[in-house]
């Protein structure tokens, strides 16, 4: 019967630990959303053609708001960039963004070809920048078949470029795996340095930034996949957001591990208490 109780005991304590672990790392990893896009207000068809009012977005024609069951990364649409002879795009500047301070910035994308369905100019691209300078570039190029992202620490300088392979970040991160991946930059305009990490993975820890606008709040997306690539061959993007704070989930912090142990340690003394009445 005792060891019934003690067992019945360290379950319930170590449920209590658990919960308390979990309500902890939910409280650090809320991230309130400051502006942003799913796409899901939108009517299927072009772009600029927004339910209820006139789109925030300048597009091509041809650059589309689709709709696939168990397609988009969030929701149930997502903008769409097919092949094409010329180039198309999707650009937005998002108001809202702080001009002052840290914010974080979050976007998906799902690259629905194989690098050898397209040409040698470095499209499509995906753009961020201040709405006149890009900051940081990602490239589907040619001849790679993970992303290359391109950074411009200084307006005017030299362009850094790191591919998502093991070699610069610790794993090989293929967009032709044809999956959704998230990209999340982290900006702090005080300290004037930004982060920037793929699907949790640090592509460059952090660097100084200068010759900038007061923020960066415009996304530039470019495409020509050329109309002899694989039947279907698509650019998908979804989920922008900008965030107050960091949207990744975190590591837990010591506090939190402290929390958790004092938590368990106090019920496994409760545990010891009524063990030694009994």
């Amino acid at each position: 019967m005792k060891t019934h109780f003690i067992q019945s005991n360290i379950r319930r304590a170590a449920i209590v630990a658990f919960f308390a672990l979990a309500a902890a790392f939910a409280h650090d990893s809320r991230a309130a959303l400051i502006i942003g896009d799913n796409f899901d207000t939108y009517q299927n068809g072009r772009l600029q053609t927004v339910s209820g009012g006139t789109s925030v977005w300048t597009s091509s024609t041809t650059t589309l708001v689709a709709d696939a069951t168990g397609v988009a990364h969030s929701g149930t649409k997502y903008v769409e960039l097919g092949t094409t002879t010329t180039e198309i795009s999707a650009s937005r500047t998002f108001s809202g963004v702080p001009v002052t301070g840290t914010y974080w910035v979050q976007f998906s994308v799902q690259a629905n070809f194989a690098n050898t369905d397209l040409n040698s100019n470095d499209r499509p691209q995906i753009r961020f920048g201040d709405g006149s300078k890009n900051i940081a570039t990602i490239l589907f190029r040619d001849d790679l078949d993970v992303f290359r992202v391109a950074y411009v620490p200084t307006v005017g300088g030299s362009t850094t470029n790191i591919d998502t392979k093991t070699a610069s970040i610790g794993t090989d991160i293929k967009y032709t795996d044809k999956q959704w991946h998230t990209f999340t930059f982290g900006i702090n305009l005080t300290d004037k340095t930004a982060s920037i990490y793929l699907d949790g993975h640090t592509v460059v820890s952090s660097f100084t930034f200068s010759g900038y606008g007061d923020t960066f709040n415009k996304f530039d997306i470019r495409s020509l996949i050329p109309t002899t690539a694989t039947a279907g061959a698509s650019l998908r993007i979804d989920s922008i957001g900008f965030y107050d704070t960091n949207p990744l989930a975190p590591v837990p912090e010591a506090s939190t591990w402290a929390t958790f142990a004092g938590l368990a340690a106090l019920a496994l003394g409760l545990i010891a208490r009524r063990h030694r009445k009994a």
